[in-house]
């Protein structure tokens, strides 16, 4: 990675990807542990993506106005975008902004190449002219990383037989991610049963984490349908009550 900044018109830094190669939701990774028939059945298709991401300089490089740019997630009918404040991996000294879920879809993880889509930087420089003003048009670092999301976007927590199933993300895990990190502990450890908003094979309320009146952490204020049992005998989940 640079430590020096290069001047606004030379090539953009390719930054490390972000690569998951064991994503759960991958067909054969599932299908090659000793799970029940029934838990398998109940997880369902992933779409796995290979997103694209940006980083541009802000155009005002005091602290204090760097600290200022927000997190923003801009669902436009033509053009889903979201953004955040650059880390470590860029110098955080501009804002990551991405199109969301714009890849190229993959079977699992396992393809991803890591190379940038040229037409969609140029797709996200023209959104960042209209709409972001505040960043210079012109990225200095990108990256690719893996996006798998259920076809609902909930997220998928669970465990059966000693093995734990993760897929906290869809696209909106981040900004959970806290959160998310202590439950899986405990599920993995037995310290927790499933809460009850993400095991798979129930029906949803609604999508995400944030639309359900449930606290993983307490009593739930929608009461799921009791989840019926496969039949191989096994329950989907066996700490969930």
């Amino acid at each position: 990675m640079a430590t020096s900044s290069p001047p606004a018109t030379a090539a953009p830094i390719s930054l490390p990807r972000s690569s998951s190669p064991q994503v759960a939701g991958s067909p054969e990774l599932l299908g090659n542990l000793p799970l029940p028939s029934g838990f398998l059945r109940s997880i369902p298709t992933m779409d796995i993506y290979q997103e694209n991401a940006y980083h541009f300089p802000y155009r005002d490089q005091d602290p204090e106005a760097r600290l200022a740019w927000p997190t923003y997630i801009h669902k436009d009918p033509a053009f889903k975008s979201y953004g955040l404040p650059g880390g470590r991996d860029a110098s955080f000294r501009g804002q990551k902004v991405a199109e969301y879920m714009a890849g190229h879809r993959m079977d699992t993880a396992s393809q991803q190449n890591g190379q940038i889509d040229p037409a969609n930087r140029e797709r996200v420089i023209e959104y960042v002219k209209k709409y972001l003003p505040g960043l210079e048009p012109t990225p200095y670092a990108e990256t690719t990383c893996i996006f798998s999301a259920t076809p609902t976007e909930d997220f998928i927590m669970d465990e059966a037989d000693g093995i734990t199933i993760l897929s906290p993300c869809s696209g909106h895990g981040a900004k959970f991610g806290p959160l998310l990190g202590e439950l899986a502990a405990d599920l993995a450890t037995g310290a927790r049963e499933t809460p009850r908003a993400f095991p798979p094979g129930i029906p949803r309320q609604g999508h995400g984490l944030e639309d359900r009146a449930e606290s993983p952490f307490g009593e739930s204020l929608v009461q799921h349908p009791a989840r019926p049992a496969h039949d191989d005998g096994h329950r989907a989940h066996g700490r969930h009550r």
